[in-house]
């Protein structure tokens, strides 16, 4: 939920950063939430709600228990979540998780302006095997994104892995930033 808050924070403080860099992350911009987009057609092949343990609305978060002792549910955690990670990487990084997000992450508006939050450069790295935000939902974001602070648009690189990036594909994910966030 980095992106929701990074959004946010941007919008609160823009005078405080000096640029966003996205990965494989929400930007709630013309639909208000992150919940929101996550309704949208482009999100239908989103995996990983089935994971959740509890009722986000009853107990104010979104749970999941990457502990878990059940194999079906590691086996979809990983599927969803971990692509491109063997068994043994998946089960070592599960265990560092923590199972809790308030769920204010997903449901609160970002309250993103052009002014503000669009006065800040950003970059977005789109993971194009991402099992949990589809790319096709990560390109709407990204389009509505631009189109509400066309004079910052998002500076963008693909990479071809899924939602866990950052470890499955470190060096490929630290060399995108770097090109991204270099002066023209």
């Amino acid at each position: 939920m980095g992106g929701a808050v990074a959004t946010r924070v941007a919008e609160l403080a823009p005078e405080l950063l000096a640029a966003l860099v996205y990965v494989a992350a929400f930007v709630p911009t013309k639909l208000g939430s992150s919940a929101a987009y996550l309704a949208l057609p482009e999100a239908r092949s989103a995996r990983g709600s089935s994971l959740y343990v509890g009722d986000p609305g009853a107990i104010g978060v979104v749970r999941i228990d990457p502990r878990s002792a059940d194999d079906a549910y590691l086996d979809e955690l990983h599927a969803a979540y971990f692509s491109g990670l063997d068994r043994r990487d998946f089960l070592a990084l599960a265990a560092t998780r923590t199972p809790d997000q308030p769920i204010a992450f997903l449901a609160s508006a970002s309250g993103a302006t052009a002014e503000r939050w669009g006065s800040v450069p950003r970059a977005y790295v789109r993971t194009t095997r991402d099992r949990v935000l589809p790319i096709e939902l990560q390109d709407v974001m990204v389009n509505h994104a631009d189109a509400l602070a066309p004079k910052t648009e998002f500076r963008q690189a693909s990479i071809a892995a899924g939602h866990a990036v950052f470890v499955s594909h470190p060096e490929q994910l630290a060399d995108a930033i770097e090109h991204l966030c270099a002066p023209d």
